[in-house]
């Protein structure tokens, strides 16, 4: 049970740094409006 709670954490780190990219990748981008 806790290693599986363990994957979800490290799981959710990784979305929060791939979140994280693409939110100052994004930024660096001019809108295209």
């Amino acid at each position: 049970m806790s290693h599986m709670r363990q994957q979800m954490v490290t799981k959710g780190r990784e979305n929060t740094q791939n979140a994280a990219e693409l939110f100052q990748y994004l930024r660096c981008i001019p809108v295209q409006g």
